[in-house]
This record gives C-alpha cells, structure tokens and sequence, in this order.
C-alpha cells in the first residue's frame, strides 16, 4: 500500500515500483491482447533516485521479454512528480504479448533509480497532454533482451487478478479502453 512506497500513487492505494536496489533488474508483466480499435499503451510514470549520470540506469517498455521503448533513468528525468505517457503498439494490435514495465539498474553503490508506474490503460489516440513515446523516440542503443542484463533479476508475473508480490504490487494496474 501507499504506506510503503516513498511516493504516493497517482490513483489509489497501490502503485509499481521498480528499481531502487543497485545491479538489479526487475520487471512486471501481464500477458495481453492489444486492442485493434485503442492500440496506445497509457501510463503514468515517476523517476527518482540517485544515479546522476544517464546512460547506465535505464526503464521501459518490454514486449514478449525485449525492450520495446527505453529510457534513461537518470537526474536529468528525474519527474518529481506523475507524468503520463503514450506508447503507439499499432504494429502489434490484435496480437497477444506479454508487457513488460522494466528497470534495469546498474551496480554501481548508492547511485540505483527508481521507476514507479501508475494507472495503465490502452487508449484510441493519445491523451491530452501525454508525452508519445514512439519509433523516432526510442533508445535505439537498447534492444534485445533485458533479461541477460547484469546482476539480481527480480521479475513480478500478474496473475490474472492482477495481483502482484513484493514492491511490485499492481492490484488493478490494467484498466480496460
């Protein structure tokens, strides 16, 4: 609940945090069919921590186990505060995947990010005011697997109550369009 994170949800009780330990990679998933007619993945995120350098802490978006769109996370996006952002799935609609929120965090002491992630939905287009993440917006310096990333891997599955354990606790993250 909110009483455990260092951050309060956008919407509710609950929200994903990922990240926040040094040499980690974590992630949370749920196995979906992206709708033909709302092909934008929606969410709000928040980056925080304390790698002051970018290009060693990244976060994102996975499909089927793969980075799909990634971005530093780094003091210089550091939010401070909840933004919302659009990922364009077109090139997937009415397919089934399974969708990732990933952080990976390098082992350097002291200097992990963190990456909370709030009311997911897709949408038709994309919401006023949303940032769009899409194919001229993506790190192209990350693609492939994060799995095979460097040190702890903590992965969160959600079930199909969308429930998930540990700091990565997602009840409800998924809204329908």
């Amino acid at each position: 609940p909110a009483d455990y994170l260092p951050v309060t949800p956008k919407n509710g009780s609950w929200a994903v945090w990922l990240g926040g330990d040094d040499g980690e990679v974590s992630y949370i998933r749920q196995n979906v069919t992206i709708p033909t007619n709302a092909p934008y993945l929606t969410y709000w995120h928040w980056i925080s921590g304390a790698e002051y350098l970018c290009g060693w802490d990244f976060g994102g978006v996975g499909i089927n186990g793969e980075w799909y769109h990634a971005y530093d996370l780094c003091e210089q996006y550091f939010t401070g505060d909840w933004v919302q952002y659009a990922v364009d799935m077109s090139e997937y609609k009415g397919k089934t995947v399974d969708l990732d929120f990933v952080a990976v965090t390098d082992d350097e002491p002291d200097t992990h990010s963190n990456l909370f992630i709030d009311v997911v939905a897709f949408s038709s287009a994309v919401p006023y005011g949303a940032i769009e993440l899409n194919t001229e917006t993506r790190n192209e310096l990350l693609r492939g697997p994060y799995s095979t990333a460097s040190g702890k891997e903590r992965s969160h599955f959600l079930t199909s109550n969308l429930h998930a354990p540990s700091k990565s606790h997602a009840a409800g993250l998924f809204q329908q369009p």
